[in-house]
């Protein structure tokens, strides 16, 4: 067996795996972050005769959790794992539907259809941030590259702007009378600001609204994967300064985070890149995506880092 095999035999070994034999198709049942597949168990009980599989993923009920698959391999995995009672409905909780989507996408031969419950996003958005539909409509883009350690893209604000000024944000903006939703407002932002085309973004679904009330607005954010091989660069130099694609494996690495304070007060998480300093709504959504895709790494919230003078948005 070749040291690759032995990898991938390592990797599934990881997966601990509940099969009950019955008639098809079968129900392949995905626990969200921070829970099991026994969490499963009164929907199990409810499908008598059915043939029933759950996963714990890495990190779950004595698996390990010593660099977890990414979603390729997970697609992968799970593929095999369904092996001969393909094709199977696929029920994903929270963001497990990032995996069922990538199963899908990667091994359609695996899927007979795919049903998504609550993502529960609500459950960790703090009450204050809740968007309450009163604000002017907006959205942004959390866009993730599709890499075995993908890349979650952000922007540099133009020193020029009105409002938050060299700030780092995600590519989007207010929505306009043409937009059919919070997706093309997020599509035609992220077109405008970083060339990217929105037939280039595969999206995978969006969070409940933000508010922003020192600025008026609700903001939708939406989750999406695009090609690396596409170029990404800025549009407007008036409006964007530069693109920056941090991986996913860099913003867990405990080091990097911080808590940020500003005026007398600790507003929540931040990072440090180099000189850049990334806070408020954008590390809040950052913060969000990597508890509910099980990438965080415990970290130390109480070192806390006045927010440089560079990017506060009282500055002028």
């Amino acid at each position: 067996m070749t040291d690759a095999q032995d990898r991938w035999e390592a990797r599934l070994a990881e997966h601990t795996v509940y099969r009950r034999p019955g008639g098809g198709p079968a129900v392949v049942l995905l626990n969200g972050c921070g829970l099991a597949s026994v969490a499963w168990d009164a929907v199990v009980e409810a499908l008598p005769g059915r043939a029933v599989i759950a996963v714990d993923r890495p990190g779950r009920c004595g698996t390990v959790n010593d660099g977890l698959p990414d979603l390729r391999q997970e697609a992968r995995i799970l593929s095999r794992i369904i092996g001969d009672d393909a094709p199977a409905i696929v029920v994903a909780h929270s963001m497990s539907s990032f995996q069922a989507e990538a199963l899908a996408r990667l091994h359609p031969q695996a899927v007979s259809g795919i049903v998504l419950a609550d993502p529960a996003v609500d459950a960790v958005l703090p009450p204050r941030w809740r968007a309450g539909g009163r604000g002017r409509p907006s959205a942004v883009l959390l866009l993730l590259s599709d890499a075995p350690d993908p890349s979650l893209v952000f922007t540099e604000r133009s020193g020029g702007l009105r409002d938050h000024a060299g700030q780092i944000s995600f590519p989007g903006g207010r929505a306009e009378c043409g937009d059919a939703g919070a997706v093309a407002t997020a599509l035609r932002e992220t077109t405008e600001e970083i060339g990217l085309a929105a037939d280039e973004v595969h999206v995978l679904g969006t969070m409940p609204a933000v508010d922003l009330s020192a600025t008026g607005f609700d903001v939708v954010p939406v989750v999406g994967w695009w090609h690396p091989d596409a170029v990404l660069a800025p549009g407007d130099p008036r409006e964007v300064a530069g693109v920056h694609a941090w991986p996913v494996s860099a913003l867990a690495d405990p080091a990097r985070r911080v808590s940020a304070r500003h005026a007398g007060r600790t507003t929540g998480p931040a990072w440090q890149f180099g000189e850049l300093f990334v806070w408020g709504l954008t590390a809040l959504l950052t913060d969000l995506l990597l508890r509910l895709g099980g990438w965080e790494r415990p970290w130390d919230a109480g070192r806390v880092i006045e927010v440089p003078e560079r990017f506060r948005s009282d500055r002028h």
